[in-house]
């Protein structure tokens, strides 16, 4: 799987995303971004105030990871036992990460172990259903993959509509705080008109902040791992 990646732009690995960093409470969080890239979004939560401590997971190599991350760990599958204790981090964020998994839903139950009661994981995650990806599909009988990024990228391995992006969630425990999405103005005129039934069509990605609930049953021992 791994060539696949290497053909991915410059881009692909050094972008910040601005729009879960908003999403983030107010700081100093411990913060662990799974499939961090160079961790340029970690870095830019640091700079806003909302993260004191940042910890990085992704395939790259350490060498191709930025220096000032506080701990980098390589990972090239989608099992996360990771060295730290359980409930130590407050947030963690997943851009664009979730569907490159074989299995999500156990990566996520993983990360609900080392997220801390009352804390958020923010995932940015493509919609299948978005009204381009259909058509082509449909109408058009087009399932074609793209080499750098989209619905449909190479490298995804499952696919999500907003039901099942809450199910991957609350299967694993968390609590939803809400969803979020990008529309034009056009897109919600549409959707208010279907009375929120055709919003999935509009929405290319949306972002998830679910949190662990403050209490609730004790994990299993090796639920984690």
């Amino acid at each position: 799987m791994n060539e696949l990646y290497d053909i991915k732009s410059e881009g692909y690995y050094s972008g910040v995303r601005q729009s879960l960093i908003d999403l983030m409470p107010p700081g100093p969080n411990k913060v662990l971004e799974l499939g961090c890239a160079k961790g340029y979004t970690l870095l830019a939560a640091r700079e806003a105030g909302k993260a004191a401590e940042i910890v990085g997971i992704d395939i790259l190599p350490r060498e191709q990871s930025h220096e000032r991350l506080d701990h980098y760990l390589r990972n090239e599958s989608d099992n996360i036992a990771i060295d730290y204790p359980p409930g130590y981090f407050d947030v963690i964020l997943c851009a664009d990460v979730l569907e490159h998994f074989v299995d999500p839903w156990h990566s996520v139950r993983q990360l609900h172990h080392y997220l801390k009661p009352g804390g958020v994981i923010i995932a940015s995650i493509p919609n299948i259903r978005f009204y381009k990806t259909t058509l082509g599909i449909l109408l058009e009988g087009d399932f074609r993959y793209d080499d750098d990024g989209g619905i449909l990228d190479k490298t995804h391995l499952r696919f999500f509509c907003k039901r099942n992006m809450a199910e991957l969630f609350t299967g694993a425990g968390f609590q939803i705080a809400g969803f979020h999405c990008k529309m034009s103005f056009l897109y919600r005129i549409l959707t208010a008109l279907s009375l929120g039934l055709s919003e999935g069509l509009w929405v290319r990605q949306y972002t998830i902040v679910a949190r662990r609930p403050e209490t609730g049953p004790k994990e299993r021992p090796g639920t984690h791992g």
